[in-house]
């Protein structure tokens, strides 16, 4: 029975993976394509150089792909996770 329970996480965890992955790759792809403005104003409203902004291509765009694939899942996942602090 204890097969069974870690199957069910391994689907859960890939299933969670998948859906946080995808939204923030969609997320991530949409300032790609349409540019990133905004966030570059909002950084240098508060003295930050623009320059970090290009910073959440890597939060948006490589972390959610490391989760997608399953390639070093921790270190994407501290990406989206680093990314959404610093967004709040």
């Amino acid at each position: 029975t204890d097969m069974v329970f870690e199957r069910k996480d391994d689907i859960g965890r890939l299933i969670l993976r998948l859906a946080i992955g995808g939204l923030m790759l969609i997320h991530g792809l949409n300032k790609l394509l349409y540019g990133n403005e905004n966030v570059s104003n909002i950084l240098m409203s508060v003295g930050i150089p623009e320059l970090f902004s290009f910073g959440v291509f890597v939060g948006e765009i490589i972390g959610p792909i490391m989760l997608i694939v399953g390639y070093k899942v921790r270190l994407g996942a501290a990406l989206v996770a680093l990314n959404m602090l610093v967004a709040i």
